[in-house]
């Protein structure tokens, strides 16, 4: 488990803000490539003059992933899920928190050197939407929905 505090600059009159973190990570990797990991971090952000939440700020952020091979360690299937609490935005709303997973499919060294990959994002055309920031007309920004990307590497 991993802990801290920190000063940093919050908010639009760049007054410091403290940040208390704890964090917990597990990963695991078994024989014949499957692993996984789960992540969990609170965070408390508080402007100290005010004492009030630093907009933009997720109390609970949860991570997650398995990758599972498909074949004999050069194909792999993975699914990873993020979670976001609700985050104050600028006019003193509230932005809801979300869960999205995405699927991916990757190959490692199937043709030398080569790997490709075929990802989707948000699968189930989740609604959501981040705080906005200063200087933008919107209070939240909604995000792409589904988003599919394949790509093609070389390492030399």
């Amino acid at each position: 488990m991993n802990h801290g505090s920190v000063s940093l600059l919050g908010d639009a009159q760049q007054q410091p803000a403290h940040l208390s973190i704890r964090d917990v990570s597990l990963l695991r990797s078994f024989p014949g490539g499957l692993g996984g990991t789960v992540s969990y971090t609170f965070q408390d952000a508080v402007s100290p003059n005010a004492q009030v939440p630093v907009t933009n700020s997720p109390k609970h952020l949860i991570q997650a992933s398995i990758s599972v091979p498909i074949i004999k360690q050069k194909v792999f299937a993975s699914m990873d899920l993020q979670y976001l609490s609700n985050r104050e935005t600028l006019a003193g709303r509230y932005s809801g928190a979300y869960a999205v997973p995405n699927f991916t499919f990757f190959s490692r060294n199937v043709l030398k050197g080569w790997g490709v990959s075929a990802s989707i994002y948000n699968p189930f055309n989740q609604k959501y939407a981040d705080p906005g920031g200063d200087g933008l007309a919107e209070d939240v920004i909604f995000q792409d929905g589904r988003n599919v990307r394949i790509k093609v590497g070389h390492e030399f």
